[in-house]
């Protein structure tokens, strides 16, 4: 087991929280003694959005400057979410993402990607919730095997949150590039 500093807990997302820009906050990840470090695949850390080529290079440079190794992208995800109406791609529009997210990890030589499932929602059936989780999951799992990268699920209050949901969750793809992830408590 290797362990790594989270960019989220850096982020500024809740409140009282610092918010440290990418680059001090890998800085601050070699001060505490890490080797290590997760980048949250969204603002302010490392979205796919803001990093062109020249930016991806520039994570890679200050990385090996560091000495850090990247463990793994953190993306998010909520693939069971309604799309609130029939004419929305709320499916695709995660694929889009997520896809973004490997290709990003790819280009950084990052090996994993952790991303939700998908969370509960009172108003729709579980077992529909469940099967958009696999669904989306399984795609997602065929686009990172194309470029080498393991996805991992991380059990974040969500779908596979609830025990028996959790040993089913490991048989959904047969896909060599379906790994698990787990939070320490």
């Amino acid at each position: 087991m290797e362990l790594a500093l989270h960019s989220v807990g850096y982020s500024g997302t809740w409140g009282g929280q610092v918010r440290l820009p990418l680059w001090d906050f890998l800085k601050k990840a070699r001060e505490l003694g890490y080797g290590a470090v997760e980048l949250m695949a969204k603002r302010p850390h490392a979205s796919p959005l803001d990093l062109d080529e020249e930016g991806r290079r520039d994570i890679q440079h200050i990385l090996q400057g560091e000495g850090l190794k990247l463990a793994c992208m953190a993306s998010y995800h909520d693939w069971s979410g309604p799309s609130g109406h029939p004419d929305m791609a709320h499916t695709e529009k995660e694929l889009v993402y997520i896809q973004e997210v490997i290709k990003l990890a790819s280009d950084l030589g990052c090996p994993l990607v952790r991303t939700y499932t998908g969370f509960f929602y009172d108003d729709i059936p579980y077992r529909q919730q469940w099967d958009r989780c696999v669904q989306g999951l399984k795609e997602a799992a065929r686009i990172a095997s194309h470029y080498g990268v393991t996805l991992g699920i991380q059990n974040h209050s969500c779908i596979p949150a609830i025990p028996t949901a959790c040993s089913t969750s490991s048989r959904m793809s047969e896909n060599p590039m379906w790994g698990s992830y787990s939070t320490l408590p």
